[in-house]
């Protein structure tokens, strides 16, 4: 690699070669590198030894404002992140003094950093020119920082991320689980690349198999299924509740959880709708078995959501423990389900229990397709309320049988019924 008596000139005049990295060794102070990407970051690197191998430590980036001096690495004092020459050679002259004290990850100002942190640097130091930045800033902020959001960055372990993935696309789609997947991957290889600690490695080398699956899901569950969830949601708490909830509202599962008691004002929940928002049920009358589910629900204080998480006025964002523990309640011969199959099973009974499919896909919130959706602006509350009232008294029937009298009343009924139409 060339050797050049570096100026601060010449650092800032230097050019980005196309699709090729350039190393100028400084002259003045060696063991000092410029590295100039191919996208035009410029970063000092301390090159030294380990074992007769060569190693290399990001300093910093280069930038004419930057700290003309660099902290005591020990100090505690947050390190600068752009560096004048003279700054980068004032630090190269600390870490060759001693290495150990910036090879600590205890001295290591970024060492510590969740993983909230080095995405807001992410957009701000990478995707700031990008037109999609917004929208990678709402993704962040919806889908990954809940799960990850602080969690030290250094730490987060691919099965975090896949298993994140695979949380979205069971509750949000498919594709949406592809996006932040991709969008988390960016943020770890950019890192690596253009960050400040060499030894950080992205966890995700390639890009995985994706998340849509080759067909959609048809998991519903049985008749008999519904009283076996139902009866174990009854030994689990605030998880249970959810179990039930959703299949008594059909909403999806971010929607149920993040309801706050003041969105419900007597037995009417209004559901909050959000920017992008395709469809929402907007309001909806919960059936007295659901407003018997919420009444049996613990209300936390300094916590305004139904499901409240473990810190601070969050909702419940974990949900693995609450899915592992069901299962253990239930048959080990059952099929597999999921929560999002619980809003599907719920849509299958409106159709099973002759509810109009206009009014179904109203109580799911999905947006009404075509001339009509720009012209009926009908809310239909009261046809949503009877349809959940319907698929909440047949849950209720399956789950609380009626005594045996008044079931041989309603058989002597049908056969009569059956009878007079034979005639």
């Amino acid at each position: 690699m060339p050797k050049k008596r570096l100026t601060e000139e010449a650092c800032n005049r230097m050019k980005p070669t196309a699709g090729k990295q350039i190393e100028y060794l400084d002259a003045v102070l060696p063991g000092l590198m410029l590295r100039v990407s191919y996208g035009g970051a410029k970063t000092f690197v301390a090159i030294y030894y380990v074992n007769h191998r060569t190693k290399t430590f990001k300093l910093g980036r280069y930038h004419p404002d930057g700290a003309d001096e660099f902290p005591d690495p020990e100090s505690g004092e947050e390190w600068p992140r752009d560096l004048t020459l003279t700054g980068a050679r004032d630090a190269a002259r600390k870490f060759f003094a001693k290495p150990s004290a910036f090879l600590s990850p205890k001295s290591h100002s970024l060492a510590k950093a969740s993983f909230k942190v080095v995405a807001q640097a992410y957009l701000e130091r990478h995707a700031a020119g990008f037109r999609s930045k917004s929208e990678l800033e709402r993704c962040l902020k919806k889908y990954v920082y809940p799960a990850l959001g602080e969690k030290p960055f250094r730490g987060i372990k691919r099965s975090e991320v896949i298993t994140l993935r695979s949380d979205i696309a069971e509750n949000h789609g498919a594709r949406m689980a592809d996006t932040v997947f991709g969008i988390v991957r960016g943020v770890m290889r950019w890192f690596e690349a253009e960050g400040d600690d060499d030894d950080y490695v992205c966890p995700i080398k390639a890009r995985k198999q994706k998340a849509a699956p080759k067909s959609r899901r048809k998991r519903i569950l049985t008749p008999d299924e519904i009283k076996l969830v139902w009866r174990a949601a009854d030994q689990l708490g605030p998880y249970g509740s959810l179990v039930k909830l959703l299949l008594l509202t059909a909403q999806r599962r971010d929607k149920v959880v993040t309801m706050r008691w003041a969105d419900i004002e007597e037995d009417v929940w209004t559901i909050p709708s959000e920017e992008r928002e395709k469809g929402n049920a907007g309001k909806l009358r919960l059936p007295p078995l659901a407003m018997a589910v919420l009444e049996g629900i613990p209300k936390i204080a300094e916590c305004s959501y139904v499901f409240a998480g473990r810190y601070g006025d969050k909702p419940l964002n974990s949900f693995s423990q609450g899915a592992e523990e069901i299962r253990k309640l239930l048959p080990a011969t059952m099929p597999r389900w999921t929560l999002h199959d619980l809003r599907r099973t719920a849509r299958t009974l409106m159709t099973d229990l002759r509810i109009d499919d206009r009014i179904a896909e109203q109580v799911l919130g999905h947006a009404i397709e075509g001339v009509e959706g720009v012209y009926n602006l009908s809310l239909y509350f009261e046809q949503k309320a009877e349809a959940l009232a319907r698929v909440a008294g047949y849950i209720q029937l399956l789950v609380e049988p009626a005594p045996a009298n008044v079931v041989a009343l309603a058989a002597r009924k049908a056969r009569v019924a059956e009878a007079a139409s034979a005639q």
